[in-house]
């Protein structure tokens, strides 16, 4: 390893540190000298992406993880062509500037590029349509046949299990106490406890605090609240093997 002093073609001098044999060195500061120092080099690049003026589009791709831990399915969104000018649109559309998120079954395998990129779960294959809407961008849709089918055995699964947790909430149905506190209150704070349940031994009713303010919950609501936690807990024990 050794430190050299190099003139580039655009003038400036600029300090390289070099490994391996001479030879390779002497040929590296060859090369060197015909080229523009790295702070030319970035100004040449940076105007070069200001002045782009091809039109943006979003490539819509499936990520290489294609599952995250909360069993969505994870669409990959990345702004391709002139995006400098239009960057602050993207912002305003959730989008992010840096590595770009690996796509596709052999994603793995290509080099990070620095792109605007937004990345997007949902939790069925019906949901992609609405999910990938970008104002006036074009979408192009670069999910391969390859890549679902690759992965078709992890994106049913996932789907699947969703559409059976939607089912689920629809059995389940609102909480009586949520409704009635809506009704009644609006949108107040709520911790989602309830104080002094075991009111015969107090002689006082249920409580809530919405904003730091105790409430009495009506005897009604309670037993609805009672009655609906039980039913609750008995659907979302099923096919977990748990007794109640």
């Amino acid at each position: 390893m050794a430190q050299y002093t190099v003139e580039h073609s655009c003038g400036h001098t600029q300090v390289h540190v070099l490994f391996g044999p001479t030879k390779d060195r002497e040929r590296k500061l060859d090369w060197l000298a015909e080229q523009k120092c790295s702070a030319c080099w970035h100004e040449e690049q940076m105007e070069k992406i200001k002045t782009d003026d091809t039109p943006v589009s979003i490539k819509v791709s499936l990520n290489t993880a294609n599952l995250s831990d909360k069993n969505k399915i994870i669409i990959n969104a990345v702004a391709v062509g002139g995006t400098y000018r239009r960057k602050e649109e993207l912002k305003s559309l959730g989008f992010v500037f840096g590595d770009a998120p690996m796509s596709g079954l052999f994603g793995i395998f290509d080099k990070p590029q620095k792109a605007w990129y937004k990345i997007i779960k949902i939790e069925t294959l019906d949901d992609l349509p609405a999910a990938i809407r970008f104002g006036d961008f074009e979408v192009v849709n670069a999910i391969s046949e390859i890549d679902l089918a690759a992965m078709a055995d992890k994106i049913k699964a996932v789907d699947a299990a969703n559409r059976l947790e939607v089912e689920k909430k629809e059995r389940i149905g609102q909480s009586p106490l949520s409704v009635w506190i809506a009704e009644k209150y609006g949108k107040p704070y709520w911790n989602g406890k309830i104080y002094g349940e075991s009111g015969v031994k107090y002689g006082r009713p249920a409580r809530v605090y919405l904003d730091n303010i105790e409430y009495e919950i009506p005897s009604d609501v309670y037993t609805a609240q009672v009655e609906w936690r039980k039913r609750r807990d008995e659907i979302n024990a099923e096919g977990t093997g748990e007794t109640k």
